[in-house]
């Protein structure tokens, strides 16, 4: 992986930290390679950018970016926004 690989693809999850209250996390993680083929091909481990900000207590708002961090091949990884809710207390 790239360092403009991984800037393509965190440009959406920094963007959200303009707004005031937003954090922004990076990490590593794995999958389980065999279960995610064919439909996610990317081999371990994995490069996490993800931003967030939360609305409410229990409403918050996301942005991540995810890449193979071994795979050279040209592309913009996993990139994801949404928004979850706190079901528990």
């Amino acid at each position: 992986m790239t360092t403009s690989k991984i800037l393509r693809g965190a440009h959406v999850a920094l963007f959200l930290c303009l707004l005031p209250g937003c954090a922004v996390h990076v990490g590593v993680a794995v999958h389980p390679e065999q279960i995610s083929e064919p439909e996610y091909y990317a081999p371990n481990p994995l490069g996490v950018v993800r931003g967030e900000r939360d609305f409410s207590k229990r409403w918050r708002g996301y942005c991540e970016h995810l890449s193979a961090i071994p795979y050279t091949e040209a592309g913009g990884g996993l990139n994801s926004c949404g928004i979850t809710y706190k079901i528990n207390r």
